[in-house]
């Protein structure tokens, strides 16, 4: 189980936290001195009904699920899905979010990372 984003750290990873972002999402991370990661998915209205927006949610959660192992602990993140991803697989989500958690710099536990 993933653990999740309460209000308050939601305020506080989009505070204090750096983020990196693509036509298809946005991650923001921020460190949260714990031995874990917690994740929190923010889908807009704008993206579309309640349907649309809980298929986002579940597709981006399976997508950072199968990348997690691959990420550094210790951090607070938070996804952002954009309309560009509204189409996509969770297995089409995953170079995505690769490709995101690859810009931070230490973030990525395996191959190389660009940005700081």
């Amino acid at each position: 189980m993933i653990p999740s984003l309460k209000n308050d750290q939601f305020r506080h990873v989009y505070e204090k936290g750096r983020s990196r972002a693509d036509r298809h999402a946005v991650m923001i991370i921020c460190p949260n001195g714990l031995n874990m990661n917690r994740l929190g998915i923010s889908v807009s209205k704008k993206n579309g009904n309640s349907v649309v927006r809980h298929r986002l949610k579940r597709i981006l959660k399976e997508a950072y699920r199968s990348i997690e192992g691959e990420l550094r602990t210790g951090y607070d993140i938070v996804l952002i899905a954009r309309n560009a991803s509204i189409p996509m697989k969770s297995t089409e989500l995953i170079p995505v979010l690769k490709e995101l958690a690859g810009r931070f710099r230490h973030f990525v536990v395996s191959g190389d990372s660009t940005e700081g």
